[in-house]
Parts: structure tokens; C-alpha cells; sequence
């Protein structure tokens, strides 16, 4: 019998991605965790770490080992916020942002791969509905 668990079809998917973007990323000195940062920083460079880590959602501590390793491979840096002391603005270097052109393909043929057969609609809707999942999931761990 089939299962009809949201969460193991949610796991083999991410799992899925994890293996599909490490062989992608093979030879850029980056792994897939550390896809969301680049990702977002191409997005909106020199952002408030703490805002970094709530805007990708992901806790803290991830975000500064996951910032330390990038710092350490020079594909960002970060710099005291002029405007409170007590935080760091993360901003692209000129090696992260060289990144740019090669993650865009990868993170849409992923979206290819798995939309796959797929009408527009179809991926409208299956769009939707991983928006409206991945809010429930929030709100249903988020007990500050």
C-alpha cells in the first residue's frame, strides 16, 4: 500500500536535491547549504545578518558556520552595521558574485527537474501549494 505521508514524499525530494545540487556545484568551492545565502545576497546584497537568517529561515547558528565558511572561501564578507554597532551587514565579494551565473541555471534546472511534465498551471498550482505547506509549517513551529 501506498503511503500517503506528506513528509516522506517532502524528504525524498529534499534528499534528492541535496545529491543533484553537491554534483552541480562540484568545482565551485561551495556546497548546497550554502546555496540560500548566496542565493538571497544576489537578491539583496548587504543585508543585516539576523534578517539574513529569518528571510531564508534558518536559525542563527546555522547561519554564522555557514557564514564562517564562506567568509573563509572569500565569497562574502561582512561589515559592522554603521547603524548599531551590535550587527553585521553580510555583502557579496567580487568571487561570490562571479557565482551568479552559474547557480541561476542550476537552481532552475532543479525547478525543471522536478516540474517536469508539468503544464503552466499545473506548476502555478504545485507552486502554490508549497508556498501555502511550507506557511503552515511556520506558523506551526514558530513559538516565539
Amino acid at each position: 500500500m501506498e503511503t500517503k505521508s506528506v513528509g516522506k514524499w517532502i524528504s525524498r525530494i529534499y534528499r534528492s536535491g541535496q545529491k543533484y545540487f553537491n554534483l552541480e556545484l562540484q568545482g565551485l568551492g561551495i556546497g548546497s547549504g550554502q546555496i540560500p545565502i548566496l542565493n538571497h545576497l544576489f537578491q539583496k546584497d548587504g543585508i543585516i545578518q539576523d534578517r539574513l537568517a529569518e528571510n531564508i529561515g534558518i536559525d542563527r547558528t546555522t547561519l554564522n558556520r555557514t557564514i564562517r565558511k564562506l567568509e573563509k572561501n572569500k565569497f562574502i564578507r561582512k561589515d559592522k552595521n554603521p547603524h548599531d554597532k551590535r550587527s553585521y551587514l553580510v555583502f557579496l565579494t567580487e568571487k561570490g558574485y562571479a557565482l551568479k551565473p552559474q547557480i541561476g541555471p542550476i537552481l532552475s534546472g532543479w525547478t525543471d527537474i522536478l516540474t517536469n511534465g508539468m503544464d503552466s498551471a499545473e506548476k502555478g498550482y504545485f507552486l502554490e501549494l508549497l508556498k501555502r505547506a511550507s506557511q503552515n509549517a511556520k506558523s506551526a513551529t514558530d513559538r516565539e
